[in-house]
């Protein structure tokens, strides 16, 4: 049986899908959640799912100081690790900073690091915080039974500075559900966000850079989902009323909510993936889920060449420098052709990824 440990926020992500694939199978597994620091949440959940249903186990209240906060999450997960010990034969940590105290508590039981995401200077210009993430990482890396990088940037980081060999690696791009292409009903443009608010994803400055320049020119925008920039964006649209008619900003709501909302709309939706790498390399080596969600969907992309886009969805968007739009950005859109996508988004959908990765781990 599986305990799975993650930080969570209200948009779904990797550790989201794999719990569904999970549950789909009907694999038992334990599930402990920590809320990330800008989250309401004061709780660490831990949840079991026995095959069937999901219960709440337990709850552990968490202080909302960081420093404190961050103590109390490692020690949380060290001791339910160790109270599982005996029900729990594959210890699964989201980053470095939940993987380590599974290797504390480890016994004789499998760890694997699933590192999602990757950066040299996760905190900034904080030394003693980037100094700590770097250690967490060569320990995950080099102590795991097996390490997950989203991509080969990550991979190729990770063996040349934490010490991860080869016969421990795997590689697991971000994915999709299915693909679910939407029948458009417009041809009016309209741009499209999906995912987290923060810096890196770089959806308040695309809207600073673009919409208050030339409002006017450039089709409406509907922004759906949450992050630590929310507030920020809010008040960038309540201190400019002349967006009022151009951007939309929905909150979080289900994919299928969106997709509904898509179809019926009179129009024609271009995804938006304004990445932002001028914070930290996080970018850089991240790896996008939010476009292959609008390609799931049968929708275009603009994107910007910050982060890394594989070769084989490069020619189904737009590709800019920065987040500040060209003005010919429309006429370049129609030379997106996005007929050939089914075939190639096969080696994406979740259910594959997650059928690999399942056969490595009953082999370790």
């Amino acid at each position: 049986m599986m305990l799975i440990v993650t930080h969570y926020t209200p948009n779904r992500g990797t550790t989201d899908f794999l719990v569904d694939y999970l549950k789909a199978k009907k694999q038992p597994f334990y599930l402990l959640k920590h809320p990330f620091s800008f989250i309401k949440d004061s709780k660490s959940l831990l949840y079991f799912f026995d095959g069937e249903k999901e219960k709440l186990v337990n709850s552990y209240f968490v202080p909302k100081f960081p420093l404190i906060e961050m103590i109390a999450n490692f020690l949380v997960t060290f001791f339910v690790s160790l109270k599982l010990a005996n029900k729990t034969k594959y210890l699964i940590g989201f980053s470095s900073f939940n993987t380590v105290p599974l290797l504390l508590g480890k016994k004789d039981r499998k760890v694997i690091f699933w590192g999602v995401d990757y950066s040299k200077k996760r905190f900034g210009s904080n030394f003693l915080l980037n100094w700590l993430y770097f250690v967490l990482e060569t320990i995950s890396s080099s102590q795991a039974n097996l390490v997950i990088s989203a991509n080969s940037r990550q991979e190729k980081e990770r063996a040349e500075n934490h010490h991860l060999t080869k016969g421990n690696s795997m590689i697991i791009p971000n994915g999709i559900k299915k693909t679910d292409i939407v029948n458009h009903i417009g041809q009016k443009p309209a741009f499209i966000y999906i995912g987290s608010i923060t810096p890196q994803h770089g959806i308040t400055n695309f809207v600073s850079q673009n919409y208050l320049l030339k409002n006017e020119k450039l089709p409406p925008l509907h922004i759906f989902g949450g992050g630590e920039k929310v507030a920020e964006l809010n008040k960038l649209l309540e201190d400019n009323p002349s967006l009022n008619s151009k951007v939309y900003n929905h909150g979080t709501n289900t994919f299928e909510f969106i997709k509904n909302f898509i179809a019926q709309e009179n129009c024609y939706f271009i995804g938006l993936a304004p990445y932002d790498d001028s914070v930290n390399d996080h970018v850089y080596f991240g790896d996008s889920l939010k476009i292959k969600e609008y390609l799931s969907l049968g929708l275009p992309y603009i994107s910007t060449k910050a982060v890394c886009i594989p070769e084989n969805l490069k020619k189904f968007g737009l590709i800019i420098d920065t987040g500040a739009l060209p003005d010919n950005f429309l006429a370049q859109m129609e030379k997106v052709k996005i007929n050939e996508l089914s075939e190639v988004l096969q080696s994406y959908l979740w259910d594959n990824l997650f059928r690999n990765f399942y056969k490595k781990v009953k082999e370790l």
